[in-house]
């Protein structure tokens, strides 16, 4: 997997397909099979990695939500920006902020 992380790193904004293009016209027919396998697995790590941003991505949007929802009701139920603020971990103008937002629903 060494060879496979040096490859990553060359091609981590690049086109993939140029490696395995570039594998094929200067490799052995079993290297450039070689060449596919490892282009596959990169494929198959970036789109893993892909997931696991999109899920953590979601869990943030989620955290946020929950505090905009309650930190709402709270300010409905007469609480001060202030002790909002404090309750829910974020500076008053940052919940100013997270007030004016929309819901996501």
């Amino acid at each position: 997997t060494l060879f496979m992380r040096y490859v990553m790193s060359i091609f981590e904004h690049g086109d993939i397909t140029l490696f395995v293009e570039q594998a094929k016209r200067h490799l052995s027919k079993e290297a450039g099979d070689a060449a596919m396998t490892i282009a596959q697995q990169l494929r198959n790590e970036g789109r893993q990695e892909g997931r696991q941003e999109g899920r953590q991505e979601g869990r943030e949007e989620g955290r946020r939500e929950e505090k905009r929802f309650f930190a709402s009701r709270l300010v409905k139920l007469g609480q001060s920006l202030e002790s909002v603020a404090e309750l829910v971990d974020l500076s008053v103008e940052e919940l100013s902020l997270l007030l004016k937002e929309q819901p996501l629903h």
